[in-house]
């Protein structure tokens, strides 16, 4: 439907949203004057203190009579973890032993599977020191895996020792050769009354690193009678230890600001309007768009933004045309009034009848975005129509089936998991608490109490991406994104249950455990399944199934942090968010002064512009929330990042 073709009434709401707007660029100035804001300087020496004590805690420990263990596909930690390690019969109490190898390592390669350490020997620092071999190919890669044990030695070097020992390990399979390592490596000991105890009395003593845990068990003359078993995964065999990567804390933030957090969210929207958004001045794209959903609504809901940001009333205007064009795009593109899926986008353009059911409430938020800027009724409308659709098509659990065929309204048959429903929650929650449509209580309520069933109760915070949940389902996929989202409602109704705002602290410490990496320290060798080498942190990786560095994730987590400190008043919250923060106003620095790439690298932007639009609203969400405070934030100077 063309402009000119639409309804008269339709074309003056979007004329009166222009009008409305007109002025908003010249009210709304891109900081605040220095000197009626309060600054906090962050003391980086204290806070890391407190980060430390606080990662002691294990985050939603399981047990085998209470909750499901979440972290059984987990490859690292940054909070004291608990495993599924099975009783030892016979046993009173159990003796933990973890290797913790550390940082700094030496090897060399030979041919001999038992060698002299002479390559090596003059590097090696006194003390002891952890041998291990592992077996190469006739290429040099190692032919090891995470779920073996390698063979390894401890040994004892002196000030004075001049001679290099023999080092002759268990055979191995024959190898062409093999790699040894040593390794400044320590064991760490402590004993409880159950092999699943979390790690938090020798958590604090444990260095980043590779760590290997072994439970013994004891009979009642503490005599060791049999290691406790594992199964790290449901579809591998279970073994004797169990190996993870120690993360550091937090010890930032670590770079100072490059620019006004507001002034950097503009220009990364800026350079948004300009080249990705750029044909909505024109009526959009003349080409197909992969995820119509999520780009789209992107340009709806960032031109929306940049429109409020901008210091001219006739940028803003334009901008705001250019939201209402990606708008009446979306909404001509919706199912048509008689399928199942009424006036739900389409989620994919090679298959448009497929629909995974998160993406209709992102599209649903843009037009309350637009509706909410400028009144065009014809956005709340739309949004209405995508929840009544919803309201329709909900399954007696509370949530949805993950895929969903638009024209019939069924399950699709490759759909056999539903959906995690916090995107369709945070949307209707929206027309209750905003726009007093009360109701859409029973769908809310409905979908709350399903989250927290499924959901909080195991602390799956399943991934359910539009590409790698293509297939319908992901088995303990954990992802950052739900749980983040999960944390904000819970912050955002902490006053339902007096419960809310310690889950709400639990799942943001989960998040932090499993996604964020505030400093890189592993060895270049390290399995990139483990612990991914990142070209910049601190950082945040999405999914299991991806464990990648995506702006947004940072900005998901940023902003989690965010709401956490204007719920708790911690500074350690608003430390964590302006150190995410910060690392994009200096990674939009190193790329010219225009965007934070997608993959979080200095270099091109990426090709997720979604992403890209969400990241930079987050970033001038919270600038204005210190804005609106009255504060300033800094780093202490002359405070060396912590490694722990």
């Amino acid at each position: 439907m063309s402009a000119t073709s639409m309804p008269r009434g339709t074309r003056l709401a979007i004329a009166g949203l222009f009008m409305a707007l007109a002025g908003v660029g010249a009210a709304s100035a891109l900081a605040a004057p220095e000197d009626a804001r309060t600054t906090i300087t962050f003391d980086r020496t204290l806070l890391h203190q407190q980060a430390v004590q606080e990662s002691l805690q294990p985050v939603h420990p399981g047990s085998p009579t209470g909750p499901p263990f979440w972290n059984i596909k987990a490859r690292s930690f940054m909070y004291a973890p608990a495993f599924d390690f099975k009783a030892v019969p016979g046993a009173t109490r159990y003796r933990f032993t973890a290797t913790a190898y550390g940082t700094r390592s030496w090897s060399f390669d030979t041919v001999e599977p038992a060698s002299t350490l002479e390559a090596i020997w003059r590097d090696l620092p006194p003390g002891r020191l952890l041998v291990e071999r592992v077996p190469l190919d006739d290429r040099g890669n190692v032919r090891w895996s995470l779920q073996d044990l390698r063979a390894g030695r401890w040994i004892e070097k002196t000030a004075a020792a001049e001679r290099a020992p023999i080092v002759d390990l268990p055979a191995d399979k024959p190898a062409p050769r093999y790699r040894f390592t040593a390794w400044a490596a320590k064991e760490l000991r402590f004993e409880a009354d159950r092999p699943w105890a979390p790690l938090g009395p020798i958590w604090k003593d444990v260095p980043v690193g590779e760590v290997v845990v072994r439970v013994e068990g004891l009979d009642r003359s503490d005599k060791p009678i049999g290691f406790a078993s594992i199964q790290e995964s449901r579809n591998e065999a279970s073994r004797t230890f169990r190996r993870f990567h120690r993360k550091a804390v937090f010890g930032g933030p670590y770079q100072e600001a490059a620019a006004d957090y507001r002034e950097s969210a503009y220009r990364w929207l800026d350079w948004l309007a300009a080249n990705d958004f750029k044909e909505w001045q024109t009526g959009g794209p003349r080409h197909k768009l992969q995820y119509p959903s999520k780009f789209v609504g992107a340009a709806v809901s960032g031109m929306t933004a940049l429109a409020s940001m901008e210091r001219s009333a006739q940028r803003s205007t334009q901008d705001l045309r250019m939201a209402a064009s990606a708008a009446r795009a979306l909404i001509e593109a919706s199912f048509p009034a008689d399928w199942g899926l009424a006036y739900f986008p389409p989620t994919y353009s090679d298959e448009a009848h497929a629909v995974m059911m998160k993406y209709p409430a992102m599209v649903g938020e843009a037009y309350l975005d637009l509706y909410e800027a400028g009144g065009d009724k014809g956005m709340l409308d739309a949004a209405r129509r995508i929840a009544d659709t919803y309201r329709k098509t909900q399954l007696p659990s509370g949530s949805w089936p993950l895929l969903m065929d638009a024209r019939s309204g069924e399950r699709l048959a490759r759909s056999t998991a539903e959906l995690v429903p916090i995107d369709v929650l945070t949307f209707v929650d929206r027309l209750v608490s905003k726009h007093g449509m009360g109701d859409y209580r029973p769908m809310a309520e409905a979908a709350w109490r399903q989250i927290q069933r499924e959901t909080v109760a195991s602390f799956r915070f399943e991934g359910q991406f539009e590409d790698t949940t293509r297939g319908g389902s992901s088995e303990w996929n954990l992802s950052i994104l739900p749980a983040c989202s999960v944390a904000v409602y819970l912050l955002k109704h902490r006053g339902d249950a007096p419960t809310y705002m310690a889950l709400a602290e639990e799942i943001l410490r989960f998040a932090e455990d499993q996604f964020v990496i505030w400093e890189q320290a592993v060895p270049g060798d390290v399995n990139r399944d483990q612990f991914p080498r990142l070209p910049f942190t601190p950082a945040a990786l999405e999914q299991y199934r991806y464990m990648v560095p995506v702006s947004g994730m940072a900005a998901q987590m940023m902003a989690a942090f965010q709401a956490a400190y204007e719920a708790t008043g911690k500074e350690l919250y608003l430390a964590k968010a302006a150190a995410l923060a910060n690392a994009m106003t200096v990674l939009q620095k190193t790329n010219g002064g225009s965007y934070v790439g997608t993959f979080w690298n200095p270099g091109g932007p990426g090709d997720w512009p979604n992403v890209h639009a969400y990241a930079a609203r987050a970033l001038a969400d919270f600038g204005e929330m210190l804005r609106r405070r009255k504060l300033r934030v800094q780093v202490l100077a002359d405070v060396a990042p912590a490694t722990k």
